[in-house]
């Protein structure tokens, strides 16, 4: 009982681990948009800088998430879509910023105001979502074993005790 308890509460730790990375991943993401913003608007490479220290955690973030998820199918699919989402905002937030570096900052800010990056963001949100949801699942199954692990234990305390003691 002990061993499956221990085991059961280090998966409740790593799942909130994984739900504290879905959060972080989600802040960094909008920091590399704030870097965007702060750069079309100003045109001051310091502005960048959110966005340049954003990159780095996104990718250890999914490596940590792929971890953690790989033996949940449902979450692998949200975990996948949600990569190829970020992805693909992470090229819109650098296409944005590469036409500002060569002068057409006019066509970034079209590019911006097309509300194509907000549509991304709704969807990456939603995936989100949906990933801490799956989350939600795993965990509750967890801490029902968690249950049935003391149930057991329980049992076993009351069996070693009217065997030792029966009159008690």
């Amino acid at each position: 009982s002990y061993r499956r308890s221990v085991t059961t509460l280090d998966r409740l730790v790593a799942s909130a681990d994984a739900r504290a990375s879905i959060h972080d991943l989600r802040r960094n993401i909008l920091d590399a948009e704030t870097g965007q913003h702060g750069y079309l608007l100003t045109g001051r490479t310091e502005y960048l800088a959110p966005y340049d220290n954003s990159l780095g955690p996104i990718s250890d973030l999914f490596r940590v998430l792929e971890m953690h998820y790989s033996g949940n199918p449902k979450a692998v699919q949200i975990l996948d879509q949600m990569q190829e989402r970020v992805r693909a905002r992470l090229a819109l937030i650098a296409e944005t910023i590469r036409m500002k570096q060569s002068g057409k900052a006019d066509l970034a800010a079209e590019l911006v105001l097309t509300g194509f990056g907000k549509e991304q963001m709704d969807e990456i949100q939603q995936l989100g979502a949906a990933l801490l949801k799956q989350g939600d699942i795993s965990m509750a199954e967890t801490r029902r074993g968690i249950e049935g692990t003391l149930q057991i234990g329980r049992i076993g305390v009351m069996q070693a005790v009217r065997t030792l003691w029966p009159f008690y």
